[in-house]
């Protein structure tokens, strides 16, 4: 249902505004969106990815998003699941500069996995990685990468009660479960949909 919602005609932009605003707190004004996003691997024997939802901010600081509503709870799976980010982050990092592109024209890319499991086991409703130096953890190393794991039910942790409300909301897309005027909002965008 996420998907569809964003892929909508005049709907899926306000939405994605909503939920990155609620999420994230970034405010965007335009933003490129393509659903089932496809990378192909770079031969016919490498590996290519599907990214539910790719979000690119047109303008502001070109920050791309994809965001991976996520239920598959296999133990297998999840165990991967640090290498599979990585790897979408590797897919969309190779194909974000053109040719001749210095470095620092990478674009920020945030990775938002939404789980109604917890990928770590440590309760907590958000996971953020960012890479780090272990020898000087406090020194600053900023690479534009980042990956947020929402988890739905997860009770620890620092998170505005309306974006713990978009996650129940998520779980179970009912108008009793949007309570705030921004989540009453994505519930009329979810019902046209519907």
């Amino acid at each position: 249902m996420f998907g569809s919602v964003l892929s909508y005609p005049d709907i899926g932009e306000e939405f994605c505004r909503k939920i990155l605003k609620i999420l994230l707190h970034v405010e965007m004004y335009r933003v490129h969106i393509v659903p089932q996003k496809v990378y192909y691997g770079s031969d016919t024997d490498k590996h290519g990815t599907r990214l539910d939802v790719f979000i690119e901010e047109d303008g502001g600081t070109g920050t791309i998003y994809d965001v991976e509503p996520d239920k598959n709870d296999d133990s297998e799976l999840k165990h991967a699941l640090p290498r599979r980010v990585r790897f979408y982050h590797s897919k969309i990092d190779g194909r974000s500069l053109k040719s001749g592109d210095d470095y620092s024209k990478l674009k920020q890319v945030i990775v938002l996995m939404i789980m109604p499991y917890d990928p770590f086991g440590k309760n907590r409703i958000l996971y953020t990685i960012r890479s780090k130096c272990e020898e000087e953890p406090d020194m600053d190393y900023d690479d534009g990468a980042a990956t947020c794991f929402f988890y739905t039910k997860g009770k620890i942790g620092e998170l505005s009660e309306e974006a713990r409300q978009l996650l129940c909301y998520m779980e179970d897309s009912c108008e009793g479960n949007a309570k705030s005027g921004l989540l009453k909002d994505i519930h009329r965008m979810v019902e046209t949909v519907r």
